[in-house]
């Protein structure tokens, strides 16, 4: 019973994310603001690579993830008329209909995503409503309507691959004797890496696998080179994304001042401020170094990312690292409500259950 009014839970969210982001979404030509709609569908995806930046070029699965959302709806007609405003001036200006079409079809794309995140939390998580809530007041943070709303397509589908990547990561670690079965993560972190390149920093996860370090050394090594040479295959385009940061520094953005950090605290709903904590306490607990790790170096590579682009140009990144912390985050409460915990709570109940 607890598990359907958890669903029923995360249908609810889901609908109230589609309500808002329908609205954010909603496109202005004549305000400038129809950013959010041809980011989320090239107009010419034959022609992907050539329309990406160098740093996005290995996202390039993400569109065409999106794009195919976009087909299966029908494509609105983004023909739009030229209008005179006050001043005499011509503008383009999309009718009603367009415009609601183009919301929609964002709007649902990402709130069918955040209910399948919400489904995965419910499965494998004792208590989820933590997480749920917590994910959703993430999203809504990272997408104010200045920003029309400033979400990738690829920023929900990354963040449902960090989530199934960490829940199975939970899961293997409490069978530490099972060698197999970590190659379904290897595969699971091949295919995250298709939709963005920051998946690759899990697969330090695998440190915690049973095998001989040079194994695990090589096997991260080659999830990484296999992952960015599918993508090349798809995008038909060499990863740029190492010149990422170079880029952010050349194109003037904002100079290398670390008094640019301060809304970092704020990530994630304020969750972000946590983590340090949260994580120390998980190694302390159960010697889970491998997830330190992890964090610990998207953390700091996410910070140089915002000192060269600016915090509030890629807050949305941050939406990678809100799913564990959300679980952190909840697992400490429950454990509080519930005195001291037994391995299972610790754990988070990982396993499926009924």
């Amino acid at each position: 019973m607890n598990k359907i009014c958890s669903i029923f839970i995360a249908f609810g969210l889901s609908l109230g994310l589609y309500q808002e982001l329908r609205i954010l979404s909603f496109p202005h030509l004549e305000d400038g603001n129809s950013y959010a709609w041809f980011m989320f569908d090239a107009e010419n995806r034959s022609d992907l690579v050539r329309q990406l930046p160098p740093n996005w070029k290995s996202r390039a699965v993400s569109y065409l993830m999106s794009g195919a959302w976009v087909d299966m709806w029908g494509r609105p007609d983004l023909s739009a008329a030229m209008v005179a405003d006050p001043s005499g001036k011509f503008v383009m200006v999309w009718t009603p209909r367009k415009q609601h079409d183009a919301s929609v079809v964002i709007a649902s794309y990402y709130a069918l995503i955040y209910f399948f995140i919400c489904a995965m939390l419910v499965v494998f998580l004792k208590e989820p409503i933590i997480p749920m809530l917590g994910l959703f007041a993430s999203i809504l943070g990272c997408s104010p309507s200045s920003l029309i709303p400033y979400l990738m397509p690829w920023d929900l589908p990354t963040m449902a691959a960090w989530l199934a990547i960490f829940l199975a990561y939970r899961w293997l670690k409490e069978k530490p004797a099972a060698s197999r079965p970590w190659i379904g993560l290897v595969i699971i972190i091949i295919l995250g890496g298709l939709i963005k390149e920051t998946v690759l920093v899990t697969t330090l996860f695998l440190f915690s696998a049973p095998w001989r370090w040079v194994y695990r050394v090589l096997t991260v090594i080659g999830i990484i080179i296999c992952s960015q040479r599918l993508n090349w295959l798809i995008s038909g385009a060499s990863p740029a994304w190492v010149f990422s940061i170079k880029q952010g520094m050349e194109s003037g953005v904002n100079s290398w001042n670390p008094l640019l950090l301060w809304p970092v605290l704020f990530a994630n709903a304020g969750s972000l401020v946590l983590m340090p904590w949260l994580l120390w306490r998980r190694v302390r607990s159960h010697r889970d170094w491998p997830l330190l790790a992890v964090c610990g170096i998207f953390i700091v590579l996410q910070i140089l990312n915002d000192l060269a682009w600016g915090f509030y140009n890629e807050n949305r990144d941050w939406l990678e690292l809100a799913p564990i912390a959300w679980i952190l985050i909840s697992e400490l409460l429950f454990q509080n409500q519930s005195g001291q915990p037994t391995s299972k709570e610790i754990a988070g109940e990982m396993s499926p259950t009924t």
